[in-house]
């Protein structure tokens, strides 16, 4: 096979028949600094590139990008399907927090779990589904607080690389079993300030062998503005004031709304530690509790930017949903409790 020399970062290479990738040579890794990032983007007509297998995409097609990490360095907040949306869990007037068993209102199926790789869902000792999360790091599911402190020295099972909860042959799934680290300043059943927390999961993801699970990436500058585009996903509740859940994920967009607004909606629970969306017809309910809010930079990089945390009694869809800021807990919380993980660098 002939081969090209090794690249530069960011080059745009055209494949030939016959020939082989740069990055499969003996120079490579051996050229790179361990948890280095570089991404290249290869062309091909009719045939496949030969990739190395430290491509985080089994499946590379011809002409599409690729990227080529270190055995355990991979991106985060990458999804192999553009675009999407989400949903969220629910609490009363004052608040009811979203734990129980529902999925999103007015929310459209996932057409492919590998849209938001980071997706979780956890059961807890009885395994009764409650609560869905997200997973930040090698190590580390975040989700709110409301869905473990009734237990908090317990013990969860979390699945990830999941889409539909009712079978187990439309994904590779991997359950894993996890303890809770609750924000010290959460407070309920007074309020929901505070209401995040994280599930350690007591064995690292091997991000090798699960090459559809991924990390989403945060950010402490992450902090949605009125009139952002935000994306909700969960397996909670599927109607307002009623019990069915959602065995599939399911995804819809909403819009930020102002801070007023949103005190005039949930009162002193919304307070600066919180955000609110809408989207009419549309709204997170119980069991979607934890999930991420999620937004795509210009670069294509998706965002944990809130966590679903609660809405009016009953998920009424004429008023949003308040949601955790997380970008107010990674400097703090969130990074002084995780520093045994592997993070990932942003695509």
């Amino acid at each position: 096979m002939l081969g090209f020399p090794d690249p530069s970062c960011g080059s745009n290479l055209n494949l030939a028949s016959g020939t082989s990738s740069p990055l499969i040579s003996a120079n490579y890794p051996g050229n790179y600094p361990s948890f280095h990032y570089c991404s290249w983007k290869f062309t091909a007509r009719n045939h496949l590139p030969a990739v190395s297998q430290r491509s985080d995409s089994p499946d590379i097609l011809a002409g599409k990008r690729c990227r080529f990490m270190e055995s355990r360095s991979v991106d985060c907040g990458v999804s192999q399907s553009g675009g999407g949306a989400g949903r969220r869990s629910g609490m009363s007037k004052r608040s009811d927090p979203a734990s129980g068993i529902d999925r999103i209102i007015g929310g459209t199926p996932v057409p492919s779990q590998l849209k938001y790789p980071w997706m979780a869902w956890m059961v807890n000792a009885s395994g009764q589904f409650t609560c869905g999360g997200s997973l930040i790091n090698d190590r580390y599911v975040l989700t709110a607080a409301h869905c473990v402190s009734s237990n908090p020295s317990g013990t969860f099972m979390v699945t990830l690389g999941d889409l539909d909860r009712s079978t187990s042959t439309e994904s590779r799934s991997i359950q894993v079993a996890a303890t809770a680290i609750v924000h010290p300043g959460f407070d309920a059943p007074t309020s929901l300030n505070n209401d995040v927390a994280l599930l350690k999961l007591t064995t690292p993801v091997d991000f090798n062998a699960n090459p559809n699970i991924r990390p989403i990436c945060i950010s402490s500058a992450a902090v949605p503005n009125p009139g952002d585009t935000v994306t909700i996903a969960g397996w909670g509740r599927v109607a307002e004031q009623q019990d069915p859940v959602s065995s599939v994920l399911l995804e819809t967009n909403a819009t930020v709304i102002d801070s007023k607004t949103c005190q005039s909606w949930f009162g002193n629970d919304a307070n600066d530690n919180f955000f609110c969306a809408q989207n009419a017809g549309k709204n997170i309910c119980n069991g979607d509790a934890g999930g991420p809010v999620m937004f795509r930079t210009s670069n294509g990089t998706v965002l944990n930017v809130g966590i679903n945390s609660f809405v009016i009694k009953g998920c009424f869809t004429q008023f949003g949903g308040a949601y955790v800021k997380t970008a107010n807990y990674v400097d703090s919380f969130i990074k002084s409790n995780t520093a045994d993980a592997l993070w990932c660098p942003a695509a």
